[in-house]
């Protein structure tokens, strides 16, 4: 009986409880920095120089504000939809003088943002098995651009 209390203990496991399989392991690969670092990793080869200087400032600047907001620890199967969506209205109205000419971000930057981060979801989706069943960036609404900018010719 002793050796069974022992081990119930060192898993911890409660039959009061529901059982979590993630909630009892230390899973240090999980861990969402890592796998935003190994994420930049991967894609430097396949993408092009622009495309990856993008992702990864932007990645950085998730990483510093999980850092700052004390989820660094975070596991990338842990991250909501409201995770990134505090993150992305944060830096909204924001000025980031190391990121951009002092300025806020456009509702185009916010839509760059939402995808950037959904890539490296995608990525881990697609290419890592167990790491995530669902994007948290799946849902989350995009903004209508202020400006148009480049759009396709259509003939009237």
């Amino acid at each position: 009986m002793a050796g069974m209390k022992i081990l119930l203990n060192e898993y911890k496991f409660s039959p009061y409880q529901e059982f979590s399989y993630e909630d009892s392991v230390n899973h240090s690969g999980y861990k969402l920095t890592f796998c935003i670092d190994q994420y930049l990793n991967d894609v430097d080869r396949e993408l092009k120089d622009n495309t990856t200087r993008v992702y990864k400032t932007r990645l950085k600047l998730f990483k510093e504000w999980l850092t700052e907001t004390n989820q660094a620890h975070m596991m990338i199967f842990q991250v909501t939809k409201t995770h990134v969506f505090t993150f992305l209205k944060k830096y909204q109205f924001t000025f980031l003088k190391k990121y951009q000419d002092e300025r806020a971000w456009t509702n185009k930057t916010y839509n760059h943002y939402i995808q950037a981060i959904s890539t490296f979801f995608l990525h881990y989706m697609d290419n890592y098995e167990g790491y995530l069943t669902a994007n948290p960036c799946a849902r989350l609404k995009r903004l209508e651009p202020l400006k148009k900018g480049n759009r396709p010719y259509v003939s009237s």
